[in-house]
């Protein structure tokens, strides 16, 4: 029994990092090009500000808002029949 929860346990651990998108920022060389992935992978502007090239920053934040922008006007309303 104790072995068997063992297994499940590290299962689900193991899986978990799976689903982390900026799982792979982890290994970039410098903290900048790590908080650059890790903001355009969460689509996190706040990473942006942990980013110390002023020119890498204004990238950063500029990808964001475009992602921002797209998605606002990409919604369209539902459509409701009139009786």
């Amino acid at each position: 029994m104790k072995y068997y929860l063992i297994s499940i346990i590290l299962l689900i651990c193991s899986t978990s990092a799976l689903a982390d998108p900026g799982s792979d920022c982890r290994l970039k060389p410098s903290k900048d090009e790590a908080s650059l992935c890790l903001a355009l992978a969460h689509k996190d502007a706040n990473s942006c500000d942990k980013i110390n090239n002023s020119e890498t920053k204004f990238f950063c934040i500029r990808q964001i808002a475009e992602f921002s922008h797209h998605l606002f006007n990409s919604y369209s309303p539902i459509q409701v029949v009139s009786k």
